[in-house]
């Protein structure tokens, strides 16, 4: 079945979907273990798109979880050209609903492991841009819970950093995780804005002069997160 999917997944529109759609119940149940598994993983990164694009518009409901499952699969998140097809991306996006977008940021966001890609993600998938008052993307930004989605966090929490009484609940939010990191970030963000009400038995400590740099370079804020030297 496996080299039968991935002849039609290249032979262009209508023909995988034609053939899914034949199966038994049985069969569709194997051929989305197949898809997941190995053929989403193989496929050169324009037909992935363009599969994934056809077959979540065809049947958001049957095909979402298989599609992020074989997207979480491919190699190219380890070093990220997955996140460069950002037009593909972007079309893929504009045929979802609001349930399909959330799906998928919960399932991709961790898979970002640069600030920009993060980024790129929320703009895509979130649709509230960079407004903190909104409060959607921080909640992403919160459950995603990784180094670079603490980072753009930092950036969203600037944004707002006159509102403290939010920067604590922010914060707050984030040691609730009960993760070394999670703990090192909001000692971070405590220190950064200045928050007495942020209280936590915190290992990472903070200079002063240490806090700017950590704002604009990212290698310097995960050294200081993960507490690697």
């Amino acid at each position: 079945m496996k080299a039968r999917i991935i002849q039609l997944a290249q032979a262009g529109e209508g023909e995988l979907e034609g053939f899914l759609e034949t199966l038994s119940n049985a069969k569709f149940r194997e051929a989305g273990e197949v898809l997941a598994r190995d053929v989403v993983p193989a496929l050169p990164l324009d037909v992935m798109w363009s599969v994934v694009t056809r077959l979540t518009r065809r049947n958001n409901r049957a095909y979402l979880g298989t599609m992020l499952r074989g997207i979480a699969a491919r190699s190219e998140c380890a070093d990220q050209t997955l996140f460069r097809c950002e037009r593909e991306m972007d079309v893929w996006a504009r045929g979802m609903t609001d349930l399909d977008r959330h799906k998928t940021l919960l399932a991709l966001l961790p898979l970002a492991s640069t600030p920009q890609n993060v980024s790129l993600l929320l703009s895509l998938f979130g649709g509230v841009g960079r407004t903190v008052g909104h409060g959607h993307d921080i909640d992403y930004l919160i459950a995603t819970g990784t180094p670079a989605a603490y980072f753009v966090l930092l950036g969203y929490m600037r944004i707002g950093e006159h509102d403290k009484a939010m920067l604590t609940r922010i914060a707050r939010r984030v040691m609730q995780r009960a993760d070394s990191v999670a703990f090192n970030a909001a000692s971070l963000f405590k220190a950064f804005f200045d928050l007495p009400e942020v209280h936590g038995t915190f290992s990472l400590q903070i200079e002063p002069y240490e806090l700017g740099r950590l704002e604009t370079d990212y290698g310097a804020f995960v050294k200081r997160i993960e507490c690697r030297v």
